[in-house]
């Protein structure tokens, strides 16, 4: 029995012996946490404009904010009333939820024609894609920069009496709400509004056909509505900076290599992404950086921010994560910043690129650990 125990021993020692072992945390032998701080490549961060669609907004915008950009509007109403045998009036109902703009500027006259292009709301428009005939004016009202009031326009009711008339060779493709004279956007309820009580509405008051005695009334609701946004940014942006927009959808892309400052095999423990905006360029206050994400190259990992006076700051410490396995499908270390609210709002946040100073310039805050050293 002793000798089978002084064997076992033996044994055990023999691949105690054997095997590497791991030194405890300490920095003198390699195994350690450390903090690194890198910047954003020079001259290789851009941002690019893309159209929006903008048919699932809760928002219908209609003026103009500065020199930058003129908002128009599109219904169509498909749902109308049946039986009928002369049309009364009818009202269009537009409710207010905020202004983009001068709050103090005067009203302004918006201007309502009939829209000759067939469109849904799936579908993407620019500005130029309006057709209609600026001769005929089917209603017009003056918009006012209070908030939440009623905006009213009397229609002009043979167009009524033409989308209702389903023998002419005539299709309803809507109304193209215009402009004229506007200092300030004027954000009404869409038909996507979270307050259904206050999206569009057109109410038609008629007499049916089989009793022309009797009066009635309809309220149709949009179908199909959104806002289209023309840009003039091109000759008023300053184009050495980022920027992220909602309407006009800027996206800005950050690049950053990590290869040459990390070492190999290191775990990452935290990377935290700082953009830092610049308000006297942005449409609104730093609060604008709330709407902000982030994703990868691939939109596989994304991160929204957390923002404190006019820095924004993004965990992306998955994104970090994946580059260090040198993944195929990560090639470029590229992040994409957007807005989360690009489709259905209108504002634009700049953001300090590259080629600015070093506390303003995009930067990540990297925290990892190196592997310990083996025996």
């Amino acid at each position: 029995m002793k000798r089978l125990l002084v064997v076992l021993f033996s044994f055990l020692i023999l691949i105690d012996c054997a095997e590497e072992k791991y030194h405890p945390l300490d920095a003198s032998q390699g195994n350690n946490v450390k903090e690194i701080s890198i910047h954003q490549q020079p001259g290789v961060d851009s941002y690019e404009k893309i159209t929006m669609n903008t048919g699932f907004s809760p928002r219908l915008l209609l003026g103009k904010y500065e020199n930058q950009y003129t908002a128009r509007i599109l219904l169509k109403f498909t749902s109308l009333p049946t039986n009928v045998g002369e049309i009364k009036t009818a009202q269009l109902y537009l409710t207010g939820q905020r202004v983009v703009g001068d709050t103090l500027a005067p009203p302004f006259e918006a201007r309502i024609y009939e829209y000759t292009r067939f469109w849904e709301e799936e579908d993407t428009l620019t500005w130029d894609q309006g057709k209609v005939d600026p001769g005929v004016l089917l209603a017009s009202a003056m918009i006012n920069p209070e908030v939440s009031d009623t905006t009213v326009f009397d229609f002009d009711t043979q167009i009524i009496d033409k989308w209702i008339d389903t023998t002419t060779a005539d299709e309803n493709n809507g109304v193209w709400i215009d402009i004229e004279n506007a200092e300030f956007i004027k954000d009404f309820h869409s038909n996507e509004s979270s307050s259904s009580g206050n999206a569009p509405r057109l109410q038609i008051e008629y007499s049916p056909d089989s009793d022309p005695d009797t009066l009635l009334i309809y309220n149709a609701f949009p179908g199909d509505d959104m806002f289209i946004i023309e840009d003039f940014t091109d000759s008023v942006l300053d184009t050495s900076l980022l920027y992220v927009g909602a309407g006009i959808g800027f996206h800005s892309r950050l690049y950053f290599n990590i290869d040459s400052l990390i070492e190999k095999n290191v775990s990452i423990n935290k990377a935290d992404l700082y953009l830092i905006a610049n308000p006297e360029l942005s449409m609104s206050d730093a609060s604008g950086l709330v709407s902000l994400q982030v994703s990868d190259s691939a939109e596989t990992f994304s991160a929204g921010a957390t923002v404190s006076a006019d820095t924004a700051r993004f965990n992306v410490t998955e994104i970090v994560r994946w580059w260090t396995f040198k993944n195929d499908s990560f090639p470029n270390y590229s992040i994409l910043v957007k807005s989360v609210i690009e489709k259905s709002n209108l504002d634009r946040v700049a953001i300090y690129p590259s080629t600015a100073d070093s506390i303003r310039t995009p930067r990540m805050k990297i925290v990892y650990s190196t592997p310990p050293t083996l025996d």
